[in-house]
């Protein structure tokens, strides 16, 4: 791995986790420099069932930590849809056909619905410049505890840990005779590649999210990986009541639609997450954390 990548995915991983920005370390051939300080505490228990006997220590000369953590809250929102009132979402045609990378569709139509896609992305190696780059560790006598940086046993760390909470409290809501329709058709996304986070909710209160965390080291001699989802909905209210267009109309009733058709995703390589969702109250989620030991 060349240094300019490293300068990439680790300015990643900083931005990822802590915002919705972007940052690219960019080196044009001339003189250049990233500086980047910042402190990192980790720890971790782990538990061992059964007669298996460990004992010594695990020497670290490089870590790469990737974290992702999103949490989204709706609660005391008062929402009142009418018989005209139509809620429609719509990815169709070739949208994101072909496409590579890391890519995130947020699209909602009605009221209070949150939406997010988050990365995080950590690689390091395990040679003296890889590590002294992500933990200054030649300067410092090595990242290992007691050991002196070129330590043969010693090798990388790779950490990947996605957090998501959602909860939904105390909302109401009334719809009389409305619609709210959500539909994903065509080649949409069709032979897409890479990281491709969806969401799509029509109506109201909905949270979706898509989370993604990665981390790789080579030389691995530690790999961790963590997903937590904690989901609530509590003290809400929902009336989903028929409605009429006027005075010699017939009731039209209140409709929550969604549908994936065609070829929609078909020869899709990598991570997708998809979380659709039409009506209230509505929490969805997709998480994914690897944790990569490399020879």
């Amino acid at each position: 791995m060349n240094a300019n990548l490293r300068r990439t995915l680790i300015a990643l991983a900083v931005v990822g986790a802590f915002g919705a920005s972007v940052a690219y370390a960019h080196d044009d051939g001339g003189n250049s420099s990233v500086q980047i300080h910042k402190k990192v505490s980790l720890s971790s228990d782990v538990s061992i069932n059964g007669d298996p006997k460990v004992s010594g220590q695990i020497n670290i000369n490089a870590a790469a930590v990737a974290l992702s953590n999103t949490t989204q809250s709706s609660s005391w929102n008062v929402v009142g849809n009418h018989h005209d009132v139509s809620n429609t979402s719509s990815i169709k045609g070739n949208v994101g056909e072909d496409a590579s990378g890391n890519v995130g569709v947020n699209q909602a139509s009605g009221d209070d619905n949150q939406q997010g896609n988050s990365a995080a992305i950590a690689a390091a190696g395990s040679s003296s410049s890889d590590a002294g780059f992500t933990f200054d560790c030649q300067h410092s006598g090595g990242c290992g505890s007691g050991s002196s940086g070129n330590d043969p046993n010693a090798g990388g760390m790779a950490d990947a840990e996605t957090f998501t909470s959602q909860s939904v409290h105390q909302d109401a809501t009334w719809n009389h005779g409305t619609t709210n329709k959500s539909s994903i058709s065509g080649n949409a996304f069709n032979y897409a590649s890479g990281n491709v986070g969806v969401n799509q909710a029509s109506g109201d209160n909905n949270e979706q999210s898509n989370s993604l965390a990665a981390a790789t080291t080579s030389n691995n001699v530690y790999a961790l990986a963590t997903s937590t989802l904690d989901q609530e909905i509590t003290g809400n209210s929902v009336s989903n009541d028929p409605g009429t267009l006027g005075w010699c109309s017939y009731p039209q009733a209140t409709t929550n639609t969604s549908s994936l058709k065609g070829n929609v995703a078909a020869n899709f390589s990598g991570n997708l997450g998809i979380n659709q969702a039409s009506g209230t109250g509505n929490l969805q989620s997709n998480s994914l954390s690897m944790a990569v030991a490399n020879p």
